[in-house]
């Protein structure tokens, strides 16, 4: 596998590392995420070969010689895709379809645990302390809850990123392909175009900035590249930068 960087202010494209294959027969790629500290992190996803057909999921830390953690947290299935947090965290996208609304949980790349926000009487009192302490920094503390109010059942929401507002975007599609970017946190879906036409086919991933900008991964359908887009959340308007051969993204 390889992993390459993308300068947006530059538009130069590096390969940043390359590991060995660690996909095997009935694997596949679900996520990619850089971590908080300039690691690279992929979801990945099993049959088990039985009649049932069970699925497993596993965290691959990449690297020279890449590690693998089981994520039992996600041994129920539905995981979708993981997306680095805007506060540095690992979250994953659980989405098991029908009248279930998908949520995002924090997951420990280390252990591949769901980490639970800790609402002890005990903590959050110690919360009300460092708030009333003028000189404290204000932070969001390892495994705080996640707002998944926004999200609603038998509405399927893929590419999912947050902002530096805290609020999630993705993208939706309907069976034609014709895609809009997904405002979920303003409850607002905005219809994409690009040169004048709809835009047909999705994304393979979406990342939000920190200054808000919103940047996907894809093509249109029956373009054979990939290309690294800019998307105006407001007008929908869809800009090419540049050619970006790779599968998925994450900022980094």
């Amino acid at each position: 596998m390889r992993v390459q960087s993308f300068d947006l202010a530059t538009q130069e494209v590096k390969t940043i590392l390359e590991t060995p294959v660690f996909l095997a027969a009935g694997d596949w790629l679900t996520g990619f995420a850089a971590t908080k500290d300039s690691g690279f992190i992929s979801l990945v996803r099993s049959k088990d070969g039985t009649s049932s057909g069970n699925q497993t999921s596993r965290l691959v830390t990449l690297s020279d010689s890449p590690q693998s953690v089981d994520a039992t947290g996600l041994q129920e299935g539905g995981a979708q895709s993981i997306l680095r947090l805007s506060d540095g965290g690992l979250g994953v996208l659980l989405d098991k379809g029908g009248e279930t609304a998908p949520r995002i949980e924090r997951i420990s790349p280390e252990d591949g645990r769901i980490i639970q926000a800790d609402t002890t009487v005990e903590n959050q009192q110690q919360k009300q302390r460092l708030k009333q302490n003028d000189d404290a920094p204000e932070k969001v503390e390892p495994g705080a809850t996640i707002d998944n109010s926004k999200f609603r059942p038998n509405v399927r929401v893929r590419g999912l990123a947050q902002c530096p507002d805290n609020n999630f975007i993705g993208y939706k599609t309907d069976r034609s392909g014709i895609t809009s970017l997904a405002l979920i946190g303003e409850g607002k879906d905005v219809p994409l175009t690009f040169q004048g036409r709809a835009w047909n086919n999705g994304f393979l991933g979406l990342v939000c900035s920190p200054s808000g900008e919103i940047f996907g991964l894809g093509n249109l359908r029956y373009e054979g590249r990939l290309y690294l887009h800019l998307i105006d959340r407001n007008s929908g308007e869809v800009k090419r930068l540049k050619e970006f051969d790779v599968t998925q993204i994450s900022l980094g």
